[in-house]
C-alpha cells in the first residue's frame, strides 16, 4: 500500500514539474559572467533579442493587470508579431518601429545614455571603429542632410565614386576611411544619430538584411551579395599551399561580397560584407521570405519572389548555384519616375508623344532591350496614357509592374503565375475578366508568347509588354518559333505572318556604360506581301548617339496613321500629326 502511495505522489510531481516546464517557465535569459561587459555590443546584441523573444511569449493575462492595462499590452505584444514578422520584407514602416523598440530596450533597460553610448560603438574613437561601422555612420549622416531620397547620391558623387577607377566602380576600406576623416570634423553625430546607428545595427543581425539593409532602403536600383569571390561551399585549405593557407586573410569569400546597382551603375562594395557563411545565408533566407513560394533546398535551391515594397529577389544557393546569392531589383530606383524623369535627352517630347498615341491608338506595344535598361519604369508609366475607362489586366512573374499603386483609381487588377497555375491558365482566366487592356510584365514563356499571337486574331484586348530581345528581327523570329513550338504551326510563312499581323511596335531601350538610359528608336512593324519576308521594319524616331538628341525619321504608314486617328478625339489627332511636321519641313 506504502509502495504504491509512493508511486501515485512520484506521478503527480512529475505531472506538476512538466506542467509548470510547459506552461510557467521563462525564457532563458541573458546574465553577464563578473568579467563580461554589460555595454559590450555583442552582449547587448544577445540581451536585447532575448527580450524581444520574452516579449513575445509572455502572457499579459499573467502579469497581475487590471483591465485596461491588460487590452493595452496584448496590443503592445499583437503590434510588435505583426511588425517583426513583415520587417523584414521590405515594409519600412515594421522595420522602424521594431528598430525604435530596440531603442526604447537600450535606453530604458540596458543603460545606454550620453554617458554609455560610446561603449558598443567607439564613436568616439576613430581609429575603432571597423569599416562597417564607420559606413553605416556615414549613411546615416547623410540621410540627416540629404534625406533618404538623395542621400546615397550625395555619398557617391561628393566622393567621385562615380568615376572609374581601374575599369571598375566601387567603394573599398581604405575609401571608407578617407571620407570618414575628412568629415568627421562635420558630422557632429548627435545622441539621437549616435542611438540610431547602434539600434539598426543590432536590429540587422536578426531581423535585418545585414551588411545591405540601410544601403537597401536607399534610392539605389538594387542589391547582391554573395556574387564574387570564393565559395566557402566549395573552398577547402587543403589544396592550398602551406603560405596560402596561412594568409587566410588574402582570399575573398563570397560571404563578404557585397554589390549595389545605382544610377546604371554596379558598385562593388568592398567596404562591408557579411564576414561569415552563415550570415550570408541568414541574409539571403530573410531577403525571399515574404509569402515565399517555397524554401531554397539542395533539390531545388532557386526562388524567384517580391518584397513588401515589390522589389524582385532572386536568391540561389548550392547545389544549383555554386555559392549563395541573393540580387535584388528596385523597380525606379525605390520611386515612381515620369517619363520625362527617365527620357531626359534633346528631342524626348517626341518620343514621349508618340508613345502616347501609339496607346491611345491602341495598337501593341514591344518594349525591347537588355537586361537594367528601363523597360519596366517605361512600361509602368507608359500605361497611364490608357484612358480612364479603360479596364486593364496584367500578368506577371512577379508583382513588379506596380500598376495599382501608379494608378489608384483605376480598374486594374494584376494576377501572376504560381507553381499550380501557368502563364497560359492565367490568361485564360484573365480573358474572363472583362480586360480592355492586357499587359504582360515580360514574356518569356513560348506559350504564353503563342497565345497572345493567336488571341490578337480574335479581336482580343490591345496589349502591352516587354521583352529582351535586341532587335526587332530577333523579336519577330522569336514569337514565330513560339507559334511554331506550342500552337501546331508547321510553315514559317505563315506563322511569321500571323506575328507581323500582331506586333506593331518596338520600342528599343538602352543604356549607355556611364548608366545613362535613353530610347534607341522607336520601330513600326508593318505588314508586306512578300514570300520570303512579310514585313517592313521603318524607324519612325531614332536616338542621335553622336549629338545625343532624339530625331523624327519617318513618318508612320498611312494604314497605321488611320488606325490610330480612328481611336484619337479631334484635339489628340492635331497634336499627333504634328509629331511628323518637322518631317514634311526638312523635305
Amino acid at each position: 500500500m506504502e509502495f504504491n502511495t509512493i508511486m501515485i505522489v512520484l506521478i503527480i510531481l512529475v505531472m506538476a514539474a512538466l506542467i509548470f516546464f510547459t506552461f510557467f517557465r521563462k525564457a532563458p535569459s541573458v546574465q553577464a559572467s563578473l568579467d563580461e561587459d554589460i555595454f559590450s555590443f555583442d552582449y547587448l546584441v544577445d540581451a536585447v533579442w532575448n527580450d524581444i523573444y520574452n516579449a513575445q511569449r509572455q502572457r499579459p493575462e499573467d502579469m497581475n493587470l487590471n483591465k485596461y492595462e491588460t487590452e493595452k499590452q496584448k496590443k503592445q505584444k499583437t503590434n510588435l508579431m505583426r511588425n517583426l514578422e513583415i520587417c523584414s520584407a521590405g515594409d519600412y514602416g515594421a522595420k522602424m518601429f521594431v528598430i525604435d523598440y530596440i531603442s526604447s530596450l537600450l535606453q530604458g533597460k540596458h543603460g545606454i545614455d550620453a554617458l554609455t553610448i560610446n561603449r558598443p560603438i567607439k564613436f568616439h574613437d576613430e581609429e575603432q571603429l571597423s569599416s562597417d561601422e564607420k559606413y553605416d555612420i556615414l549613411l546615416c549622416y547623410y540621410t540627416r542632410e540629404y534625406g533618404m531620397h538623395d542621400a546615397m547620391h550625395e555619398f557617391i558623387c561628393q566622393n567621385h565614386f562615380d568615376e572609374l577607377r581601374n575599369e571598375q566602380y566601387y567603394v573599398d576600406e581604405q575609401d571608407i576611411k578617407e571620407v570618414y576623416h575628412r568629415l568627421l570634423p562635420k558630422m557632429n553625430l548627435s545622441f539621437t544619430d549616435k542611438m540610431d546607428v547602434l539600434a539598426h545595427r543590432i536590429y540587422q543581425t536578426r531581423s535585418g538584411h545585414g551588411c545591405a539593409d540601410r544601403t537597401r532602403d536607399l534610392n539605389v536600383s538594387g542589391v547582391s551579395l554573395g556574387v564574387s569571390g570564393i565559395s566557402a561551399d566549395t573552398f577547402s585549405f587543403a589544396g592550398a599551399s602551406k603560405s596560402q593557407a596561412n594568409n587566410k586573410t588574402a582570399y575573398r569569400f563570397s560571404y563578404d561580397s557585397f554589390w549595389m546597382n545605382f544610377e546604371g551603375k554596379q558598385f562593388y562594395m568592398s567596404c562591408t560584407g557579411c564576414h561569415s557563411q552563415k550570415e550570408l545565408i541568414r541574409v539571403c533566407k530573410n531577403l525571399y521570405r515574404y509569402h515565399a513560394p517555397k524554401n531554397a533546398s539542395a533539390n531545388d535551391g532557386r526562388v524567384l519572389n517580391d518584397m513588401k515594397d515589390g522589389s524582385r529577389v532572386t536568391v540561389a544557393r548550392p547545389n544549383f548555384c555554386g555559392s549563395w546569392s541573393a540580387i535584388v531589383r528596385k523597380h525606379s530606383g525605390g520611386k515612381i519616375l515620369t517619363l520625362e524623369e527617365q527620357l531626359t535627352d534633346p528631342g524626348a517630347e517626341n518620343v514621349i508623344a508618340l508613345l502616347k498615341y501609339i496607346i491611345l491608338g491602341e495598337q501593341p506595344l514591344e518594349i525591347t532591350g537588355g537586361q537594367s535598361c528601363g523597360k519596366t519604369t517605361v512600361l509602368r508609366r507608359a500605361a497611364t496614357f490608357i484612358r480612364k475607362y479603360k479596364t486593364i489586366r496584367s500578368e506577371e512573374t512577379i508583382f513588379e509592374l506596380e500598376l495599382n499603386e501608379v494608378m489608384q483609381d483605376r480598374n486594374i487588377v494584376t494576377f501572376r503565375e504560381t507553381d499550380l497555375i501557368s502563364g497560359q491558365e492565367a490568361l485564360n482566366f484573365i480573358k474572363k475578366t472583362d480586360c480592355d487592356v492586357l499587359i504582360f510584365g515580360e514574356t518569356v514563356d513560348p506559350a504564353v508568347a503563342a497565345w497572345k499571337i493567336q488571341a490578337s486574331q480574335t479581336g482580343g484586348p490591345f496589349n502591352m509588354e516587354t521583352n529582351h530581345a535586341e532587335t526587332t528581327e530577333k523579336l519577330l523570329k522569336w514569337y514565330r518559333n513560339a507559334l511554331l513550338m506550342c500552337a501546331g504551326f508547321s510553315n514559317e510563312l505563315i506563322a511569321m505572318e500571323q506575328v507581323v499581323d500582331a506586333l506593331k511596335f518596338d520600342m528599343h531601350m538602352a543604356k549607355t556604360p556611364s548608366g545613362h538610359f535613353y530610347c534607341e528608336r522607336i520601330t513600326e512593324i508593318i505588314p508586306v506581301e512578300d514570300d520570303k519576308k512579310p514585313y517592313k521594319l521603318v524607324n519612325i524616331i531614332v536616338f542621335n548617339k553622336k549629338e545625343n538628341r532624339y530625331e523624327v525619321t519617318h513618318e508612320l504608314s498611312k494604314q497605321m496613321q488611320e488606325r490610330i486617328l480612328a481611336n484619337l478625339h479631334e484635339d489628340e489627332a492635331k497634336d499627333f500629326l504634328s509629331i511628323f511636321e518637322q518631317i514634311k519641313e526638312v523635305a
